[in-house]
């Protein structure tokens, strides 16, 4: 008896996490490895492109994915693979955020899905400066090759060997039993939202990845009987940053001209809304959310997408009945 899971880990094509290009997975199964994959993959359309520093990284070039297919077409085998195990990630924020991008640009629904960080668990067991892959994989005594990094297969096989060590000394049987002895909580991942891989101490402030806006979107109903002369008659319509209206009503208008309210960009979106920018969620130096950014690549590579601002695109839906004092004080993200 052991622990049975499958470690992963996706490379990108660029700073988009929609942009997976490759794809490592070891399987464990009571306590023993005992079967791997490894594909490389053109990312969602739309998100292809690769950038310099992405290539520099994992030394995957565009020409290696010419003639592969594209990353949904795979994504049933990768998902067989997992056959309804817990899988681990180091950063498993980052890999499992890829995933879900991955999955909403290819317009696929993301599936259900526990998962534990090896991140999050060596910051609870290791008092270091750092807890990158390589000074976990050296404090768990687990052999390491710098010049095997960031191929996504070595990486998934060096988490898995992490979990091996780190649970045979703490004498978990399973890997809920690991979790358990360090006070930690799975990550979970389904239809309309997540929760992160985190101490239970803390777990109430990650129910923010509940997914309550997919929620609300579901309970909105899109007025078939709309008038199809409308302009945004059938168009699919994203918001991003702070509107002047609720999130939830700005959506009910949307849908009451039978246009299509969606919180995640993919290639079928038809116009992103921007509202304003709280710059302190930005990145260092961004003036542009993630969603302008990605609506961008998609404008330049060829894709029917508009990024307007609020107050004509407000104005784009009602624009007989238009007046800027419509607009409550209220803001909502």
């Amino acid at each position: 008896m052991g622990v049975s899971f499958v470690a992963f880990d996706f490379e990108t094509a660029n700073s988009s996490r929609a942009s997976a290009c490759s794809l490592g997975m070891t399987k464990v199964l009571d306590g023993k490895i005992v079967d791997s994959m490894y594909e490389i993959f053109r990312p969602p359309e739309g998100f292809d492109s690769f950038e310099g520093r992405n290539i520099a990284i994992h030394g995957i070039r565009p020409e290696d994915v010419k003639s592969k297919k594209r990353f949904i077409e795979a994504w049933p085998k990768f998902y067989a693979f997992i056959n309804g195990l817990p899988v681990v990630a180091h950063y498993a924020s980052f890999d499992i955020s890829v995933l879900r991008e991955a999955l909403s640009a290819s317009d696929f629904l993301w599936p259900e899905l526990e998962y534990a960080c090896t991140y999050v668990v060596s910051k609870n067991l290791f008092n270091m400066a750092r807890h990158k892959l390589p000074d976990v994989a050296r404090a768990a005594n687990v052999n390491w090759n710098d010049a095997e990094h960031h191929n996504a297969l070595f990486d998934s096989r060096i988490c898995a060997e992490i979990v091996l060590s780190l649970a045979a000394k703490s004498e978990s049987d399973t890997l809920h039993d690991f979790l358990d002895s360090l006070n930690l909580e799975f990550g979970q991942l389904f239809e309309d939202g997540w929760y992160t891989c985190r101490s239970r101490n803390i777990l109430q402030k990650s129910q923010h990845s509940l997914g309550l806006k997919s929620s609300l979107l579901r309970e909105i109903s899109i007025n078939e009987e709309a008038d199809p002369s409308h302009q945004l008659f059938g168009q699919v319509v994203v918001f991003t940053g702070v509107i002047s209206i609720p999130r939830p009503e700005a959506w009910k208008l949307v849908a009451a001209v039978g246009a299509i309210p969606k919180d995640g960009l993919t290639k079928k979106t038809n116009y992103l809304v921007l509202g304003e920018q709280d710059l302190s969620k930005l990145k260092a130096g961004e003036t542009k959310s993630g969603k302008q950014r990605e609506a961008e690549a998609l404008k330049a590579s060829g894709s029917d997408i508009e990024i307007i601002d609020e107050r004509d695109f407000f104005a784009l839906l009602e624009p007989q009945e238009w007046r800027v004092d419509r607009l409550k004080q209220s803001k909502y993200e």
